[in-house]
């Protein structure tokens, strides 16, 4: 055990020690910017817990989770942090800081999920379950100015933090990997994070080869129980779905002795841990959607895609709080069924109130015949789709500041009260 005096004098640049370090390795980046406030503990935490104890004026803790610790290092991590005082916070050496409070929380989160694996599975097996429980654990939320995502304002900072994302299940795709691999790392699983400069996916070592995977995509299927589409497919099969539009997965050094898992191995690995049953299907409640609507018949489109509706709300109304992937899975359910989705426009919406645009509101508009339609806006407290009319959208609710676009609704408006002046209109020829 390394007292704070004996850990004192071997750091004697430090004065006030207000930051620390935990990793295996010297991290140049971290080491260079040492001064009188910060230093390193390199090692077992465990053996340090006088230092957490006595240094009253630490206030920051970074622990280097991009290295391969194990179980045992983690538990020592978390002692560590028990024994700190309580306004600690804590990094994974990223953007953003969380309380002691949201790290030991999340660290019963994770440990709940480490007591799930069975440690004789297979390096695929784990990689598998780990990939499949992300959409339990969080949603997508973008922070970064965008029309077409929600920015949430006030996760900016936490996004990236592997327990203030577990806690808020709020993350981004940097995060998403983060919590993967300190997963994974705890079962003895050896990862790497892959990186485009825009988007964070993952590389696996498995006993057959390298798997690339990106469960951050995979949340708009994970999130609801379907197949996983972003599984073990080689850098190439990546690149294609990329098209000519995105470089989200390009890579300046791409892995080699990547292999690709196919349709069949992937549901055999996921029957072998018990997701899926030996029929071979994901049962989800999606694939309960498209059953019911494939068994009935309708009189109209305006039926069937009330139907539609109502199966969301039973089926999918606990999955709410997950606005991005909903926003995906809504539209797909209504492409699947008919829906001209060039007569569907889906917006992020935000109450006049809510000055610092903290709670996205989802809102689909679908055009009807004859210059009718109608918008749904999902109630994720509720669990229930509710009807909205362009009138109230217009008095309670904005878009994004960073939206430029005039919203949807205006020009409903606009069209209702122009044929309304022309149903007034009186010929004084």
């Amino acid at each position: 055990m390394v007292t704070y005096d004996e850990f004192m004098k071997d750091n004697k640049k430090v004065k006030i020690l207000k930051e620390l370090y935990l990793g295996n390795e010297r991290k140049e980046s971290f080491l260079d910017s040492i001064n009188e406030e910060r230093a390193r503990i390199l090692g077992n935490p465990s053996e340090y817990l006088d230092v957490a104890q006595r240094a009253t004026e630490l206030e920051r803790l970074e622990m280097d989770t991009t290295e391969r610790h194990d179980k045992q290092w983690y538990e020592a991590a978390r002692n560590f942090v028990v024994n700190c005082k309580e306004n600690i916070r804590i990094g994974n050496c990223s953007v953003g800081l969380c309380t002691k409070g949201e790290f030991l929380e999340a660290e019963n989160i994770i440990e709940e999920i480490v007591a799930q694996i069975n440690p004789n599975w297979t390096v695929k097996q784990k990689l598998a379950f780990v990939h499949f429980k992300i959409g339990e654990l969080v949603t997508y939320m973008a922070d970064y100015p965008s029309n077409s995502k929600p920015p949430t304002t006030q996760y900016i900072s936490g996004a990236r933090n592997i327990w203030k994302s577990l806690t808020s299940g709020i993350s981004v795709c940097n995060g998403i990997t983060y919590i993967q691999r300190t997963i994974l790392s705890r079962v003895g699983v050896t990862t790497k994070e892959l990186s485009s400069g825009t988007h964070s996916f993952m590389l696996t070592e498995t006993e057959d080869g390298n798997i690339i995977t990106d469960a951050t995509w995979d949340l708009d299927y994970t999130t609801f129980g379907c197949k996983p589409q972003y599984f073990g497919k080689t850098y190439e099969e990546f690149r294609k779905i990329d098209g000519d539009n995105s470089n989200a997965h390009k890579l300046e050094d791409p892995p080699t002795n990547v292999i690709s898992i196919s349709d069949e191995e992937l549901r055999e690995i996921y029957y072998s841990i018990g997701i899926i049953g030996k029929d071979g299907k994901f049962n989800s409640k999606v694939s309960e959607i498209i059953t019911e609507m494939k068994s009935r018949e309708f009189s109209s489109q305006e039926e069937r895609t009330s139907r539609v509706w109502e199966l969301i709300e039973e089926k999918l109304g606990d999955k709410f709080a997950h606005i991005e992937e909903c926003k995906s899975m809504f539209e797909n359910c209504l492409r699947w069924h008919g829906v001209d989705m060039q007569n569907v426009t889906s917006q992020y919406v935000y109450a006049l109130d809510d000055s610092e645009f903290m709670s996205p509101k989802l809102v689909i508009n679908i055009k009807g015949k004859n210059n009718t339609s109608r918008t749904k806006m999902i109630d994720p407290k509720g669990n229930r789709v509710l009807d909205i009319s362009a009138e109230e959208l217009q008095a309670k609710f904005r878009y994004h500041k960073n939206n430029t676009q005039p919203p949807f609704w205006e020009n409903q408006i606009r069209e209702v009260q122009g044929l309304g002046r022309e149903e007034g209109h009186e010929d004084k020829s």
